[in-house]
């Protein structure tokens, strides 16, 4: 059975063939990591890539947590491409 939004197995094997025994970054932004249900989430799809030998480096964003920092302290902040 094919989940609605997803890749098939045939499709991701590609993918698994491809970065299997390398190292992925993956960045995650501030906003993702305000929500449980979506940190839940990656963390399942974060294991199943290391269980088919895709290693991961999380980066965390963290423009949220950087702007909500800057507000309280009354700085300033000029964002440029994001």
């Amino acid at each position: 059975m094919i989940r609605e939004g997803g890749p098939s197995l045939f499709e991701a094997s590609k993918w698994i063939q491809t970065f299997r025994g390398k190292c992925i970054i993956i960045k995650l932004g501030g906003d993702l990591l305000t929500s449980p249900a979506i940190i839940k989430r990656l963390t399942k799809q974060i294991a199943v890539l290391s269980r088919v030998g895709i290693q991961s480096v999380i980066v965390h964003g963290a423009g949220v947590q950087v702007d909500l920092a800057c507000k309280e302290r009354g700085i300033e902040r000029d964002k440029v491409g994001g």
